[in-house]
C-alpha cells in the first residue's frame, strides 16, 4: 500500500473517488465490521490515510476519515490500566466499558477513603 509503511499493518482499499462523492452508509457500515473484526484479533489500532504518507489525496476530502479514527483511537483509561498493572496489581481483561454498579462504586471509593486514613 504505502512504500517503507507496510510492515505489521494492515492494508485497506475501500474502492470509490471520495474526492468527489461520499461513501455509502452500508459501505461504511461494513467497514466498521472489518475494523471490529480486525481490532478484536489484534487489539487497539491505529487508523491512517494514504495521504498521510505520500502526496496522494485519497482517501479524499469526503471519506470520513476523521469519524473511523476518533472511533478507533485508543480508549480514554488505557493509561490507567497501564498505570494499575505496573504500579497496582494485574488486570488480565481491559473491559473498559462495563456497567459499574452503585454497589460497586461505594465499595470502590469507601476502600480509597480507608486507604487515606
Amino acid at each position: 500500500h504505502t512504500y517503507g509503511e507496510n510492515k505489521g499493518t494492515i492494508g485497506i482499499c475501500v474502492v470509490g473517488n471520495y474526492d468527489e462523492t461520499l461513501i455509502r452508509q452500508s459501505l461504511k457500515e461494513e467497514l466498521f465490521k472489518l475494523l471490529d473484526d480486525i481490532k478484536s484479533r489484534y487489539g487497539e489500532i491505529e487508523i491512517h490515510g494514504h495521504n498521510e504518507y505520500s502526496s496522494k489525496t485519497c482517501p479524499g476530502d469526503h471519506f470520513p476519515l476523521g469519524e473511523i479514527k476518533y472511533r478507533y483511537k485508543n480508549h480514554w483509561a488505557e493509561d490507567f490500566y497501564d498505570y494499575y498493572n505496573d504500579c497496582i496489581g494485574t488486570m488480565h481483561e481491559k473491559r473498559f466499558n462495563d456497567a459499574l454498579t452503585r454497589g460497586e462504586y461505594l465499595a470502590l471509593r469507601c476502600s480509597e477513603e480507608q486507604r487515606k486514613e
